[in-house]
């Protein structure tokens, strides 16, 4: 293979497979309401199972098939449609209905295939306070899914393949199969099928025999205590409450032990907020204005971590085992359950944390276990595993190829391991992340640009010299060194009939003689005169 044709290979591979183990972006790719996105606030999004994207703005839900959009919004004459077009979450079931959250509470479930929408809870009067009206949901199997309300009880969904949706039924606190209480706080799956619903008055729990046999007969423990979150370890369930510290419960012998003030020092108040179990067998454990404790199972330790905030938001366990904390304080807090050490990382820029109440982090984790962290005002982070430090990405005004936001508030791949992002306010939208390969050099002809034409490469030759010749949109010629510094920069060609200028280069080549040859749109053929 000659030596231009290695070179025209290796950049073909870089078109091809932009993003193979790629540790850094290249760039960003946007797409906006002028490519037919129907919002540029974007608060979710989804890769169903077909491969479509599905965004979530402030002014509908879109469907994307990675040429245009098709957009769904409310419609506020016909009771059961969604009436309120600002969408806060997107997933899928197993029955491969696609479920979002709206702002004002409700969830709603999409039928791909007749492009029906259905909600919960199916009334329209208001009776909570603010938009929680949902706590939580639980899909039990593949057909049917459980889910709590804040002050409205609880309902079971169970699909009905007849007519391919699903049947609703609703539990309160009275009736034949009455709730202990109509304010819901969890409903959890245990590893054995039963049912276990935490309220404000008590804890309800449902056998799997009872649901399978369709006669949810609910019995009712714990009716003086305030529940507010739920664990499962290998031999017992936790249980957090408001007043009275964590309840635990031994599966095999069935008895309670309870943990507070009384029996543990370390504990500050008895004010459950969450509990979370580790793939290393800890139990983690929050309490209000009192901060994280890990309670390690085989040693029954407890253990005080240490973090920024007192207030403990959310707890996310990486794939390498390290547990990262969110606060009531900015930042973040990452915990080693090996060494027992803690660290904060400062996420948000100083002169930005005075713009927004919370950075609201997103997590993820992509294909080549990157670790990504996306904040309200403080753009993207990319974690340094290697380094142990953040690399950020914030909008440039100037950078045409910097990502357009620094509300990054969803994080997504698709199909094909391809990232994208969902960003916030007028200059949102979405971001294609275009990562960059370490085994490439990435030259930019135009270093500071006016615009995107400038650098967007229509011809490209390696001369008998080991020059690089480089044609451009914007009309301009490069000539670039066999290190890739650059010579010169041809934007006007003198000829026998004047200077011809706005030459837009779509091939090169050189001759047997070493003349340079430059194939135009529009402009002709141009040779040099000079070898």
């Amino acid at each position: 293979m000659q030596k231009h044709n290695i070179f025209l290979f290796v950049l073909l591979l870089l078109i091809i497979f932009p993003g193979i183990n790629g540790q850094e972006i290249f760039r960003f790719d946007h797409i906006s309401t002028r490519d037919g996105l129907s919002q540029n606030t974007v608060s979710a999004m989804m890769c169903d199972k077909e491969g479509f994207l599905w965004v979530g703005t402030n002014n509908g839900l879109n469907r994307y098939d990675g040429y245009s959009f098709k957009v769904f919004k409310g419609n506020t004459n016909e009771s059961g449609i969604f009436i309120n077009n600002r969408i806060t979450d997107i997933w899928q079931d197993e029955q491969d209905f696609i479920w979002f959250m709206t702002h004002d509470g409700y969830y709603h479930y999409f039928h791909p295939t007749i492009e029906r929408i259905n909600s919960i809870p199916d009334f329209l009067v208001k009776e909570a306070k603010d938009n929680t009206i949902i706590s939580d949901i639980e899909p039990y199997n593949s057909n049917e899914i459980w889910i709590g309300l804040r002050s409205l009880g609880i309902y079971r969904l169970q699909y009905d393949a007849e007519q391919t949706d699903y049947k609703t039924t609703r539990f309160l606190n009275r009736g034949q199969y009455a709730l202990s209480n109509n304010n819901v706080s969890f409903v959890r799956r245990d590893s054995t099928g039963n049912l276990w619903i935490g309220t404000r008055r008590g804890i309800n729990f449902l056998s799997k025999e009872d649901i399978e046999s369709n006669t949810p007969n609910f019995q009712h423990f714990f009716v003086d205590y305030s529940f507010t979150t739920f664990s499962e370890t290998k031999d017992e369930l936790w249980f957090g409450t408001q007043n009275n510290g964590l309840l635990i419960k031994n599966k095999s012998n069935g008895v309670y032990t309870q943990k507070n003030t009384e029996t543990e020092p370390l504990f500050k108040n008895n004010h459950s907020s969450l509990l979370y179990f580790s793939k290393k067998e800890h139990l983690y454990a929050a309490f209000e204005n009192a901060g994280l404790f890990c309670y390690d199972i085989s040693k029954k330790d407890w253990k005080y971590i240490r973090t920024a905030g007192k207030n403990i938001d959310r707890i996310y366990e990486d794939r390498f085992g390290q547990i990262w904390i969110t606060s009531d304080k900015f930042g973040i807090d990452r915990y080693d359950p090996e060494t027992g050490e803690s660290k904060h990382y400062r996420l948000s820029p100083p002169d930005r944390e005075n713009t927004t109440d919370l950075e609201r982090h997103v997590f993820f984790e992509d294909n080549s276990d990157n670790f990504w962290i996306g904040l309200h005002e403080g753009g993207l982070a990319l974690y340094r595993r290697n380094e142990d430090r953040f690399r950020f990405y914030l909008n440039e005004p100037s950078n045409p190829n910097s990502i357009s936001s620094n509300i990054v508030a969803s994080i997504i791949h698709d199909r094909s391991g391809q990232l994208w992002l969902g960003l916030g306010q007028y200059l949102g939208g979405i971001e294609r992340v275009i990562l960059r390969n370490p085994g490439f050099t990435h030259i930019l002809p135009q270093q500071e640009i006016k615009e995107v034409s400038d650098n967007i490469t229509r011809s490209l030759h390696e001369d008998n010299e080991g020059r690089i010749w480089i044609g451009t949109k914007a009309g301009r010629l490069h000539v670039l060194d066999s290190l890739f510094n650059q010579l010169a920069v041809y934007e006007k060609f003198k000829t026998d009939n004047g200077w011809v200028s706005g030459a837009n280069i779509y091939t090169i080549i050189t001759d047997h003689d070493g003349h340079i040859w430059l194939g135009t749109k529009g402009k002709g053929i141009l040779v040099s005169k000079n070898r």
